[in-house]
């Protein structure tokens, strides 16, 4: 029909038709990035990682059967875990660099 638009109700395969095969696989390194680090995060013992950990892999089967791009709490969920994994990075900087200065002062 002119003028409707159809959508595939499967997250991929929707962000492929829409904007390009280059788009869905940066899509899906996007979100492999930000699970790897909330899984990671999540061993490390912190509980705000594992309840993000969970809504990501919800997320994750949901877009399986529609398209979840356009859902606002999941681009919360990945910009808590980038900030997450920023604010643990920067951590361990600190800590590494204060070790270097504590065995420099001896």
């Amino acid at each position: 029909m002119p003028g409707s638009s159809r959508q595939a109700h499967f997250t991929l395969a929707n962000v492929a038709g829409l904007m390009g095969i280059p788009a869905a696989f940066a899509f899906l390194a996007g979100f492999a990035l930000a699970f790897r680090s909330a899984w990671r995060a999540a061993r490390a013992g912190h509980a705000a990682s594992i309840t993000l950990v969970s809504v990501l892999l919800l997320h994750a089967f949901d877009s399986l059967a529609r398209d979840v791009e356009d859902q606002r709490q999941l681009w919360i969920v990945v910009g808590l875990l980038a900030a997450g994994a920023l604010a643990s990075q920067r951590r361990a900087d600190s800590a590494q660099a204060g070790g270097s200065r504590e065995a420099f002062a001896q």
